[in-house]
């Protein structure tokens, strides 16, 4: 039996010592990776002092144990307390005066409890053995003051900390979740070996278990320094590196070889190494400030454009309104119902109403991407025939075309096509956009627009004999505020808003949209494909 004790208490030792050595090494790597950081600091203190309480724990099993309980719970009132400052008010930055107040208290109680858990018996008073395992003796007082500060303090915290995790932008959740994911399981496993069983059930026979789930959370921040650059850490790993591969060079220098001249030639190889592992670690600093500083222009470049967005929302919706007033006044004194007007002050009168509509144009297409880039268009779905929409739009435009002498037509199977499901407007609207620019930009021939399909697609296909497209131009053309260069010349009015806005239709829709052409003065054509529904309507 004695001999099965032994066993066991060794292979604790391996474990404490082992866990003792990693924990050490991880807290001094965090700490010099950024010394002046609240941060780095807070988390290596509370890693030294979970250390501590471990330890003592495990030594308590050795010999004068009363003593080495009463380190451990010395420790944990320590760790409880730098748990808070590093979670709280240095990892979220609550800074706030309700969490600097109750930071004073449990500061001020966890140094009182400490004071007195090491050099009084109010908190341990003493030792028991049960078993193969030697247990601390609480006070009547000191057992409610120990365990309501740890419950109390896991239940706070934590909620806390998931509260303010679930609102952290989606790169740094990405960055903490492994920490958090260990420090949990840590704080998991304690409370239920190291706080419900000894106080519910007076059973202290599990609590190694909850010591050693410190592995959790060792373990877990590990996997995060290295894989997500917690703590960043990258310039003490590069300076790591160097570092023994110096050691072991200077040991070989030194100690294995005795030849002047290799020992030369080993230190000239040596001052090189160094020299370029110095440059190494520089380079590292130098491409993590680099990250840091896009990373805030790239922030600060979001904040721009939403607030961009923003501004051009409402300064449409203001203008809309006393535009559309402009236009119906103009149009009714055109209809001659305010007193018929003169020659003379009619064309002037027609040619406001035109810039007038020009405008509500503007305004609207600003609208409409300032609804898509802030998430706000919804689709009205219903079940539409693209053949129907693209009769329509071309009775729309038939007379434009007419008067500027180009010829527009329409074409659909004669069997008809199976309907889509989607928003009626938005699809006529992405629709009339590319026949509006074939016809505008079109000077003579004619204008085709055809409805197929291709095996689960409809395909709408506007095709113009106009000047064509280069394949720059048909890369950047449906960006927002992009038009081709001809656009630029034959209608400098235009915003470059409607390819976007249809783009970004279409997209909505599960579509594409997308334009061919052969080159310059050969026409091009622009295509919308949509997946269809299995209904079909008549011809």
């Amino acid at each position: 039996m004695q001999n099965a004790t032994r066993s066991l208490l060794g292979v604790h030792s391996a474990l404490v010592v082992l866990l003792s050595a990693l924990g050490f090494a991880m807290a001094v790597w965090v700490y010099r990776a950024n010394p002046r950081e609240r941060e780095n600091q807070g988390f290596s203190l509370m890693v030294l002092s979970i250390l501590s309480w471990v330890a003592c724990y495990h030594l308590a099993q050795f010999g004068d144990p009363t003593f080495w309980f009463r380190l451990s719970a010395f420790s944990v009132f320590m760790f409880f307390v730098t748990y808070y400052f590093f979670i709280v008010q240095w990892f979220l930055g609550k800074s706030g005066q309700p969490y600097r107040r109750l930071g004073v208290v449990i500061l001020v109680y966890g140094v009182v409890m400490a004071g007195l858990a090491i050099g009084t018996d109010i908190i341990i008073s003493g030792s028991a053995s049960v078993g193969t395992t030697t247990r601390p003796v609480f006070g009547d007082v000191g057992r409610w003051a120990f365990y309501g500060f740890v419950i109390a303090l896991t239940l706070l915290i934590n909620w806390i900390l998931m509260r303010e995790y679930v609102g952290f932008p989606e790169e740094r959740r990405v960055k903490l979740q492994y920490f958090l994911i260990g420090l949990l399981l840590f704080a998991g496993f304690n409370v239920v070996f190291n706080v419900v069983l000894p106080l519910a059930f007076d059973v202290y026979g599990y609590y190694a278990l909850g010591n050693y789930s410190v592995a959790f959370l060792l373990g877990f921040t590990a996997y995060a320094i290295v894989k997500r650059e917690l703590f960043g850490v990258r310039t003490v790993l590069a300076a790591i590196f160097v570092a023994t591969v110096g050691v072991l060079l200077a040991i070989d220098l030194l100690v294995f070889t005795e030849n002047i001249t290799i020992q030369a030639f080993k230190g000239a190889v040596l001052v090189l190494i160094l020299c370029f592992g110095y440059v190494l670690v520089r380079s590292v600093q130098r491409e993590i400030h680099q990250r840091e500083r896009l990373q805030e222009i790239a922030d600060e470049l979001r904040r721009s454009d939403e607030a961009k967005t923003e501004f051009i929302s409402i300064v449409s919706h203001q203008l809309r309104t006393p535009l559309n007033a402009i236009k119906g006044y103009l149009s009714l004194f055109l209809e001659d119902i305010y007193g018929k007007l003169d020659e003379k002050k009619q064309q002037p009168m027609e040619r406001i109403l035109r810039s007038t509509e020009r405008l509500i144009h503007l305004v609207n297409e600003l609208l409409g991407i300032s609804r898509i880039q802030m998430g706000k268009i919804e689709l009205e779905i219903g079940e539409v025939d693209l053949c129907q929409i693209v009769k329509s739009v071309v009775d729309e435009f038939g007379v434009g075309a007419e008067e500027k002498g180009i010829g527009l037509h329409a074409s659909c199977p004669t069997d008809g096509v199976p309907v889509v499901a989607g928003d009626k407007q938005k699809l006529r609207d992405s629709v009339l956009n590319l026949v509006d620019n074939a016809i505008r930009y079109t000077d003579k021939g004619s204008v085709d627009v055809s409805v197929s399909r291709e095996v689960n697609d409809l395909v709408v296909r506007v095709e113009d004999t106009g000047p064509g497209l280069d394949a720059e131009e048909t890369r950047a053309l449906f960006k927002s505020f992009q038009r081709g260069q001809v656009g630029r010349k034959q209608w400098a009015e235009g915003s470059g808003l409607g390819l976007y806005i249809a783009k970004e239709f279409i997209a909505l829709h599960g579509g594409a949209i997308w334009a061919e052409s052969p080159g310059k003065g050969l026409g091009s054509t622009f295509f919308i494909r949509i997946p269809l529904s299995e209904k079909k309507l008549a011809a």
